[in-house]
């Protein structure tokens, strides 16, 4: 029986989804075009996504890793594809960032719904597991995240913040982030972006 070689993960083609970025998302480049290497900063907040590198908590602590699954080093490659429609909000990033480590499992379950705590601008929330696509040789997961700033108080817009992440042999981010109006759909367009995603740095 002759094995498959393992795919050759290249993550300049992610350019590849820019049109299947959701209708009035159109897809604009990053700033920085081509495959470029982080710095200890852009490390420290990849994967992070509510805190961007500042302390934060959960409960249960078992949670946690769901919303820090992954530890990049400075130096490693990425590259992002990003759409916005303002300043600001709301927008949708798609990202692919290699090499990194997963210091915890993923959760398979129990955490369905669960509250955090984190210093920084928007510290407190909760964060609900959704279905994601489901990915050859990947873990995949999704999440929304509900701000309590954002849900108190009658000044802020009404979004929210979804987040559709695949890790690739333990070794390779891929994350789909959106902070849309609470009237966007998240399906299927998020989901299958992250699958177009992980195909078009495959090469498939």
């Amino acid at each position: 029986m002759v094995t498959a070689a393992p795919a050759v993960l290249d993550l300049s083609r992610l350019d590849k989804v820019a049109d299947g970025f959701p209708a009035g998302y159109p897809a604009q480049p990053n700033p920085l075009p081509g495959v470029h290497q982080s710095d200890a900063q852009q490390a420290e907040r990849t994967g992070d996504f509510i805190s961007w590198g500042k302390p934060f908590t959960v409960e249960p602590e078992s949670c946690r890793a769901l919303l820090k699954p992954v530890i990049e080093h400075a130096g490693a490659d990425g590259m992002s594809v990003t759409s916005a429609t303002g300043v600001q909000d709301p927008f949708i990033t798609v990202a692919a960032v290699d090499p990194v480590s997963v210091p915890s499992p993923i959760p398979n379950g129990g955490c369905e719904r669960f509250a955090f705590v984190a210093q920084g601008a928007l510290p407190d929330g909760t964060a609900v597991r959704l279905a994601a696509p489901r990915i050859d040789d990947a873990t995949t997961y999704a999440l929304r995240i509900d701000y309590t700033a954002y849900t108190t108080a009658s000044t802020e817009p009404a979004t929210a913040e979804y987040f559709y992440t695949a890790i690739l042999d333990d070794r390779t981010f891929v994350n789909v982030w959106a902070r849309v109006p609470q009237e966007f759909k998240p399906e299927p367009a998020l989901p299958d972006l992250l699958t177009k995603a992980v195909a078009a740095i495959r090469g498939q």
